[in-house]
């Protein structure tokens, strides 16, 4: 194949020095990170195919898995000859989620490369834009969630809601995996945000990021909610409670200072819970959107003819690196609308912390998903 170079992350990325890294030692590894990352979509693009090692838990542990042993068996057949057949486990590919596959970092690095060669837990996959195709021949028609996620490495639509929904079925398939480092959030999706990015340019769109979200969808963008089991929303928590100055895993995370990753008003702020390691299904608490796509994807959608309550004066993220994509230490948005009174009241439904009722402009309240707890000094009747 007269292949020059193989990139390995793990390799090519500065990792952890020590237990105990001095402040330079700590400056130099976020500088490499910053700097490394920013490079991951032109790195995974341009590959000739990237090696997937699906069934790896760690980078201690191998791509190779063990191999299927077939079992003869010998018997006589009714004309008393002697005869044999053989048996093995089932092989099949309707299963849920790889340990790689509920990881939040490889998440674009399934979407971005053009091939991918996939060493799984019992055959070998090879993806392309053109063919899904695996070893036991089995794999057509089997575990279609990821041949339609496979349809998000496609071009950026041109159709500016059809872009929305491209870049929401984005941020709700990332948003159910889990990540080692809690402010990696933004970093992990960088990538494609930047092909986002990218695309609408090329069609001459406003392509501001904004900590997750985009400048020409702002409005629409900011009516996220978080759910689990497609109906009911989680136990919020904006950020993560972390070390300061410390990459630090979320078994961590439970003691220290705030950590700051994302303003408020992103969905990136709010700390979900992680995929459920017994579901086969790939699919547990995520990030959701109001706005009903030609797809129907969306579990929740508004009544009515949609009405646009405020516009967008200014928005702006101040950056923790030079990529336009990656972490953020600050945002800001200026909104102009009309404000409304209403009053705060307990929801009939425990699940729910709270909801809206008897909005003073008229406005029918059928469903309030909070994205976050009321006070516990807060009561029912509050005017708000």
């Amino acid at each position: 194949m007269e292949v020059a170079y193989l990139w390995i992350d793990a390799l090519c990325i500065l990792q952890e020095i020590r237990d105990r890294p001095t402040e330079r030692e700590t400056q130099q590894q976020k500088e490499d990170y910053a700097r490394e990352n920013s490079k991951m979509s032109a790195i995974y693009r341009k590959s000739h195919f990237t090696i997937s090692a699906d069934i790896s838990t760690s980078t201690d542990k191998g791509i190779f898995s063990e191999e299927i042993e077939d079992h003869k068996l010998s018997v006589i057949g009714d004309d008393r000859k002697a005869a044999s057949f053989y048996i093995r486990a089932d092989k099949n590919h309707w299963g849920g989620p790889s340990e790689l596959e509920k990881r939040g970092w490889t998440f674009q690095e399934f979407l971005l490369p053009p091939r991918v060669l996939h060493f799984g837990e019992f055959d070998v996959i090879w993806r392309c834009k053109q063919a899904h195709k695996c070893e036991c021949g089995q794999i057509t028609g089997a575990a279609g969630w990821r041949k339609w996620l496979g349809e998000l490495a496609k071009t950026v639509p041109a159709d500016d809601f059809d872009a929305l929904e491209h870049w929401e079925d984005i941020v709700s398939n990332y948003s159910v995996r889990s990540l080692g480092y809690p402010e990696d959030k933004l970093p992990a999706l960088s990538g494609l945000a930047q092909v986002f990015q990218r695309d609408r340019r090329q069609h001459g769109k406003d392509a501001t990021y904004l900590a997750g979200l985009w400048r020409e969808f702002l409005v629409q963008g900011l009516c996220w909610y978080s759910t689990t089991d497609y109906s009911y929303p989680l136990r919020f928590a904006l950020g993560s409670r972390a070390v300061p100055n410390a990459r630090t895993r979320p078994e961590e995370a439970r003691a220290g200072t705030q950590l700051y990753r994302a303003p408020s008003w992103s969905w990136a702020a709010v700390e979900l819970d992680g995929p459920d390691p017994a579901s086969r299904v790939p699919r547990t608490a995520q990030h959701r959107f109001w706005a009903r796509g030609k797809h129907a994807l969306h579990p929740v959608h508004p009544c009515g003819q949609q009405r646009q309550v405020c516009v967008v004066k200014d928005a702006a993220c101040e950056m923790v690196g030079e990529n336009p994509t990656g972490a953020v230490k600050a945002g800001y948005i200026k909104l102009s609308g009309w404000p409304v009174r209403a009053w705060i009241a307990d929801h009939e439904n425990s699940v729910l912390p709270w909801t809206l009722k008897d909005v003073s402009d008229g406005t029918a309240v059928k469903f309030c998903m909070p994205d976050c707890r009321a006070d516990p000094k807060v009561g029912d009747g509050l005017e708000v």
